[in-house]
């Protein structure tokens, strides 16, 4: 970046897989409203080798190897490049800007590490001003979708999505040591506020089923994930081509899925010849709403706590926890037998 014009330039080089040596192939200049990319740095290796632009700092390749994103040092944008598998060169697709559109606050507007999660859905920004933002990710286009920001509660550095894309680890550059870890499961927040589309972000695929283009016959059976209740409904938000009627989601004029729903379970069989993009499209738009004065929910108190008390191995002898209960229909259940809480 040319601190003097505002210049911007993204350099592409081919790779010799053998001798590692490099050769230019040119450049893509940005710095502007219209042209994007705004003061970009870092630098990345494609994973069939052929292209030099790894995975440091602000800039990162797709999966498949057909989209490029660069962050900002400064600017608090983000650019998006289509790759050319053949050659590795780059083709400008557009900026997001992540401080006007409120993504991010005027503090953190430097892009420190972008990172794909291995199945390409989800990309993550670690911002120098302590926040985390998670973008959902179409895999065919390459278009960034915002999701929310995490404050990690430091400055990010470096950031690193587990194999299986439930788990996030986000390093610190200042202001102490330590990492911060998030989950990155598929939640709902509840609402008493009315329905939601709580699965918009989500995305399912089955290999057999992808093979033939074909997921007639798929069924997708939603509950809650401690135990199902009667109190939960489940319903669709007509759009996209979509509508539920009578029972039965319609495309157009074809019935492709019926819609079931008892006692808070809710199942849809795909009766119709669908295409992944439409079974999940299904999907995102179910929704969700909960008659209860609540929060419907169970909380595993100690899922991932390990206990280790003792001198030189010696065996636990005795151990207390003290719950506090804070909700008029709160219990605590242990191996399946439920204990109302008075006090705590």
């Amino acid at each position: 970046m040319d601190g003097t014009t505002g210049k911007s330039v993204l350099a592409q080089f081919s790779r010799d897989l053998n001798t590692g040596a490099l050769t230019y192939l040119g450049e893509y200049q940005g710095g502007s409203a219209a042209l994007g990319m705004n003061a970009p740095s870092g630098m990345v290796i494609s994973g069939d080798g052929k292209s030099d632009l790894a995975n440091l700092q602000d800039i990162t390749l797709s999966p498949d190897g057909n989209f490029v994103y660069v962050g900002s040092g400064q600017q608090a944008t983000l650019s998006i490049f289509s790759r050319n598998a053949s050659d590795g060169s780059l083709t400008y697709v557009g900026t997001l800007d992540l401080y006007n559109k409120g993504y991010t606050p005027s503090n953190a507007l430097s892009v420190r590490e972008l990172v794909i999660s291995q199945d390409g859905t989800a990309l993550y920004a670690g911002m120098n001003g302590g926040s985390v933002l998670v973008f959902s990710r179409d895999t065919v286009t390459g278009a960034l979708t915002f999701v929310s920001a995490l404050d990690t509660g430091s400055r990010t550095n470096h950031i690193a999505v587990s194999a299986d894309g439930l788990n996030l680890y986000s390093g610190r550059s200042s202001g102490g040591t330590g990492l911060a870890i998030v989950s990155a499961l598929p939640n709902a927040t509840y609402t008493t506020n009315g329905s939601t589309r709580f699965a918009e972000g989500l995305h399912f695929s089955d290999v057999d089923a992808d093979q033939t283009t074909d997921y007639k016959g798929t069924t997708l059976t939603l509950n809650r994930a401690s135990s199902a209740s009667a109190d939960d409904q489940f319903g669709f938000k007509n759009g996209s081509g979509l509508r539920l009627e009578n029972g039965t989601i319609m495309k157009g004029k074809t019935t492709i899925a019926t819609f079931a729903t008892q006692d808070g379970v809710l199942t849809i069989t795909f009766s119709a010849n669908v295409d992944n993009a439409t079974a999940n499209q299904v999907l995102q738009q179910v929704t969700y709403l909960n008659t209860g004065t609540e929060a419907p929910a169970r909380v595993d108190l100690f899922d991932n706590v390990d206990v280790r008390l003792g001198n030189a191995g010696a065996a636990l002898s005795e151990l207390t926890f003290t719950i506090n209960r804070s909700g008029t229909h709160e219990t605590l259940v242990i191996d399946g037998t439920s204990i109302s809480l008075t006090g705590s």
